[in-house]
């Protein structure tokens, strides 16, 4: 809590005292019950303060839950890796993807579900990504549960990691399955060639008509 925090519960505790006097007896000096008056504000303060903190962690724990129902539930795979390119967490669509199940993820390099030439690409390129993700991106050839290649795009965060003491080890990694876009232009680029082509031949084809 911070110090506006704690004046706000202090004004409110002096007013719940007010409205709830100590009672003492007549005999009792001015100093004592003020004493006792003060004891009562500091503790109406502790319970307000309490109630605070169990209302925060109640917060906490229901975006904590509201995170890894979105992080487990997204479309895209996400993973979290340490320093060293080995997994720490991994989600549902990861593992569909890989045909894996959590037990054979977790602390395995992200490497070893790549085709061999990713794999020396993505090393080569780790450290530097790892240190400064952003506006950076790795293409991999990744391994389905169906043998098949995947081509996915590798995008970083360093912000709010999950478990995180020290977010400058870990790495939140989204994994964009980009295989029908590349496959996509693979063909339109295929298609221009051919245009390309077919272009060169008429021009001959003119080139000789005219001769």
């Amino acid at each position: 809590m911070n110090e506006s925090d704690l004046k706000k519960i202090r004004k409110i505790a002096e007013q719940i005292a007010e409205k709830n006097p100590v009672n003492v007896s007549d005999a009792d000096s001015d100093n004592y019950h003020s004493v006792l008056q003060e004891l009562n504000i500091h503790k109406i303060e502790l319970e307000l303060q309490n109630e605070e903190l169990r209302n925060t962690q109640v917060h906490l724990e229901y975006n904590k839950n509201k995170f890894a129902d979105l992080f487990n539930s997204a479309p895209v795979s996400f993973i979290v890796l340490d320093s060293g390119g080995y997994i720490l967490e991994a989600n549902m669509t990861f593992l569909e993807t890989t045909g894996s199940v959590m037990e054979n993820v977790l602390r395995k390099p992200f490497h070893e579900f790549m085709a061999d030439d990713s794999k020396r690409s993505f090393l080569g390129q780790y450290k530097s990504f790892f240190k400064n993700p952003t506006d950076k991106i790795i293409d991999v050839e990744l391994i389905s549960k169906n043998d098949n290649a995947l081509i996915l795009r590798l995008f970083g965060n360093k912000d709010d990691q999950p478990n995180s003491g020290d977010p400058d080890d870990h790495l939140r990694v989204a994994a964009i399955d980009i295989t029908a876009q590349i496959e996509a232009e693979k063909k339109q680029n295929y298609t221009i060639q051919k245009l390309i082509e077919a272009n060169l031949k008429i021009k001959e084809q003119q080139a000789s008509i005219v001769e």
